[in-house]
């Protein structure tokens, strides 16, 4: 009998989890959550490779205006 009993339970598990394969499993939301914080952690070095990207260009394009300024009074003044 309670060989029949565990079956059932068997028979009912599987039923339920092939009614319900939609929804997912804790494992899943693990999983997910995981790749979740990968891609914010790849986002955000990636934001932080771009601001200094970002600055280094301004301040190098700051030197060369200042560069261009100081030939240019050069050039005027001989």
């Amino acid at each position: 009998m309670e060989s029949n009993i565990v079956h059932q339970h068997g028979e009912r598990i599987a039923g339920l989890e092939a009614s319900y394969q939609h929804l997912a499993t804790k494992d899943d939301i693990s999983k997910l959550r995981l790749e979740l914080e990968q891609s914010v952690n790849r986002l955000q070095a990636n934001i932080d490779a771009l601001k200094w990207v970002i600055t280094l260009g301004i301040a190098g394009a700051a030197v060369l205006l200042g560069a261009v300024q100081v030939v240019l009074a050069l050039a005027l003044r001989g």
